[in-house]
């Protein structure tokens, strides 16, 4: 404060190493509004309905045993990708195209693909997959609205404009009752985090700008 002056905002993860500190910091400095990532709050909310999913969790562990029973035979193209050990909720995206790409090649059989081998050892490695198919459904669901709210945030910041943009994105995102009432949390969320803005005000939603460019920092130190 000192060196640069108050700060209008602390954008943050609400990670319990920093709220308290956050927090004293505001009481201190009550024109300093504290806010939440976006993507942060997203994958929370995405981390808190698939680990009460006992589909997700059972999915989770076919996929390892399918990653080590496919990367060494004729399938290997087809290998489930590589889960991150961190910021997993954060990246949804490759394991549901994944398996989604995967259940359209059996359900289609291309040629392309026979090429590598038969249907037979094919249904053998993936067909599991045909078990969650309505649960990826939902699964996708819930990311897509989850990646929507994100996106509009991420370029319009938390403003008096931004829940509007984020109802008009999502009004018919949603066609099943567990992705709707994610939407309906999702705006809360938004309207919640918006109404710190002043009238004249767009606040950072999203800390990716600044990760970015930590990014290329690193990019130019190796």
């Amino acid at each position: 404060v000192a060196t640069t002056g108050v700060p209008r905002a602390i954008l943050g993860d609400h990670g319990g190493d920093l709220q308290a500190g956050v927090r004293r910091f505001c009481r201190q400095h009550p024109a300093t509004s504290n806010l939440y990532d976006v993507a942060h709050k997203a994958a929370t909310l995405l981390k808190s309905r698939l680990e009460r999913d006992e589909r997700w969790s059972s999915f989770g562990t076919r996929v390892g045993q399918t990653k080590f029973q496919t990367q060494q035979t004729e399938w290997a193209f087809l290998v489930p990708p590589a889960q991150r050990s961190k910021a997993r909720y954060m990246n949804l995206e490759p394991l549901l195209n994944w398996a989604t790409r995967t259940l359209h090649v059996l359900d289609e059989l291309p040629a392309a693909t026979l090429r590598h081998g038969t249907p037979e050892r094919l249904d053998e490695k993936l067909g599991w997959l045909r078990e969650y198919r309505a649960a990826l459904a939902e699964w996708f669901e819930w990311h897509t609205l989850a990646q929507a709210t994100i996106d509009e945030v991420r370029r319009h910041g938390y403003a008096s404009d931004t829940v509007g943009r984020v109802e008009r994105r999502l009004q018919s995102a949603a066609s099943t009752p567990s992705a709707a009432v994610l939407r309906d949390e999702l705006i809360a969320f938004v309207a919640a985090e918006s109404a710190a803005a002043r009238p004249d005000e767009r606040l950072p939603g999203s800390s990716e700008i600044l990760e970015s460019a930590f990014g290329q920092l690193k990019a130019l130190e190796g």
